[in-house]
């Protein structure tokens, strides 16, 4: 090994360790439905876990949630049952997202470097995509978005196989349906991957591979869209229900010139969802570096548009630029497979401005990653359980509180 080697692996081992003590520090978080989905995560977990069915516990009368499938909340609840004391067992409940996290970045490697890119070059997506407060704020709350993420991210790394041509191509088929259907019973955005991954296979020649992927994912699809078709009824209007998903996008709702708003300011949030990713702070000159790095991403898309990654990236970008909604939060998943695209378009660029960029942005990142995690209390703060307690009790306003259990 080099000198270099030597200073980068350093480099590396010292900012793995930052990143895996921020981690740490934010699984003991004293607090949770901060972002309302993770308190309703939490609520339904909690229905799971005794027995109650998948509803929501904290709404008057109950109902059954059919707007969140039921994945993510069902693993939260088989730590729910050997841990139910509420909120002692947060930190036991976050090992779900945590864990999807790191088998998210383990994951993006191997699929980084079956894609074709270098070593190094892997190596420091991951590290910005661990650094990134965004990742690390996803992947220690009771979210969903990680697990999808490392679902997803599976079953494009099969997928990605099969475009080789090795033995067994329908057995890696089947698997990558099956991650592809559990995706979608994560979050229904799995949809994506469901479509892309069938279109792609039956394009390129693989039929029966095609039918096999669709067959597999069903067999998962279906049963939730059974249970949401079935329990439909006098709530069908509640935001809680399955029935936003119709009233939250412009396919089928609102004038052109609604349409037309949205998908513009969706755009537009999204040249900006790199600097959100890595807490880059500063004005509007900052739009034109960011507009770069979208020209880099849509030329990588066109140089590997016969690629089965591209193919999901274009079916999923399409997808949140229809949804009435910032998709800064929905773009995670895809950080690895965008920076994918950006070493493609510039793999002709010198080494050393693309360090320094690379470099700038590490530092920023990290500095607002140790900002945010020692600016909040932790296990090593002064708070007393009943403070906890009590904290827990506002943030989760919209949970009813059991006095005789103390828990939520």
């Amino acid at each position: 090994m080099t000198r270099r080697d030597h200073v980068a692996g350093a480099v590396l081992a010292v900012g793995g360790l930052v990143v895996v003590w921020a981690y740490a520090i934010s699984m003991f978080l004293p607090s949770a439905g901060m972002f309302h989905d993770d308190g309703l995560y939490a609520v339904t977990a909690r229905a799971l876990a005794e027995g109650q069915g998948y509803r929501i516990i904290s709404l008057p009368g109950s109902p059954l949630q059919t707007k969140y499938p039921i994945l993510f909340p069902w693993l939260l609840s088989l730590i729910w049952r050997l841990a139910p004391a509420f909120p002692d067992n947060l930190p036991l409940l976050r090992i779900v997202p945590v864990a999807s996290t790191f088998a998210w970045l383990w994951l993006s490697y191997r699929l980084l470097l079956r894609c074709g890119a270098p070593r190094a070059a892997a190596t420091t997506v991951v590290a910005l995509m661990a650094a990134s407060p965004w990742v690390l704020f996803l992947g220690t709350s009771l979210l969903s978005e990680t697990l999808f993420a490392a679902l997803l991210t599976g079953s494009l790394l099969l997928l990605t196989r099969v475009s080789e041509g090795p033995p067994h191509v329908l057995r890696l088929c089947g698997i990558a349906g099956l991650l592809a259907g559990a995706c979608f019973l994560t979050r229904t955005a799995g949809i994506a991957v469901i479509v892309a991954g069938f279109v792609w296979l039956s394009m390129n020649g693989r039929r029966v591979g095609a039918v096999i992927f669709a067959a597999a994912a069903a067999s998962l699809v279906i049963p939730w869209a059974l249970w949401v078709l079935s329990h439909t009824g006098a709530d069908a209007d509640s935001y809680y229900s399955a029935s936003v998903y119709g009233s939250w996008n412009i396919v089928s709702h609102y004038g052109w010139r609604e349409k037309l708003d949205v998908v513009t300011g969706n755009v537009l949030y999204s040249l900006s969802a790199p600097l959100s990713f890595w807490a880059i702070r500063g004005g509007v000159w900052l739009l034109v570096p960011a507009a770069l790095l979208a020209a880099c991403v849509c030329r990588g898309i066109w140089l590997t548009r016969t690629h089965p990654l591209t193919w999901f990236a274009i079916v999923y970008a399409a997808m949140v630029m229809m949804w009435l909604w910032p998709p800064t939060r929905f773009f995670v998943p895809l950080i690895p497979l965008f920076m994918w695209h950006v070493i493609v378009a510039i793999r002709r660029v010198p080494v050393i401005p693309v360090a320094v960029v690379v470099a700038a942005v590490m530092f920023t990142s990290s500095a607002a990653l140790l900002r945010s995690v020692t600016s909040r209390p932790h296990p090593w703060c002064s708070v007393n359980a009943s403070g906890l307690r009590r904290g827990l009790a506002s943030t989760l306003g919209s949970v009813r509180l059991d006095p005789s259990r103390d828990t939520a």
